[in-house]
């Protein structure tokens, strides 16, 4: 009997791709924003102590902006999100909170602005990282609102 060539070939191909095709990668989770614990007496908010999961950086979505291509983020699984997140550049309500983990999105948190806004020092045209090594930030209360202050990063 002759064999065929490249029949191994084919094979190893065969479950490479099984193998790397059926692996799930999970899907972000949705976090409530009133989580956040606000530190009155200090005037800050601590997103670690706030939201415990592990996450190394988080992304903040800004009201208005347009990201031409969320594969720039260069994250695994922003797929999930994209829908939500491509209405921010014609919506001024809500921020959202992306926690990330190495390129996984871990968890993610859409937060209305009369709860918690973000003010910018560089402007809304991409988005703000935070890490955990800066994840406590201080707030004013501007105009009624919780306003954190945002360095420019």
């Amino acid at each position: 009997m002759e064999r065929l060539p490249g029949r191994h070939n084919y094979l190893i191909c065969f479950t490479f791709f099984m193998v790397f095709a059926c692996t799930e990668i999970p899907e972000p989770e949705q976090l409530d924003h009133k989580n956040i614990a606000f530190d009155t007496a200090n005037s800050t908010v601590n997103f670690c102590e706030s939201f415990p999961l592990e996450w190394d950086s988080a992304l903040i979505i800004h009201p208005y902006m347009r990201v031409e291509s969320w594969d720039d983020l260069e994250l695994e699984n922003i797929d999930p999100l994209e829908e939500r997140l491509e209405i921010m550049e014609s919506i001024d309500w809500k921020h959202y909170l992306i926690f990330v983990k190495g390129s996984q999105v871990v968890a993610f948190s859409d937060i209305p602005r009369g709860y918690l806004d973000f003010r910018i020092m560089h402007g809304t045209s991409r988005p703000t990282f935070i890490t955990r090594e800066d994840c406590t930030l201080k707030f004013i209360d501007a105009e009624g609102f919780n306003t954190l202050i945002i360095p420019d990063i």
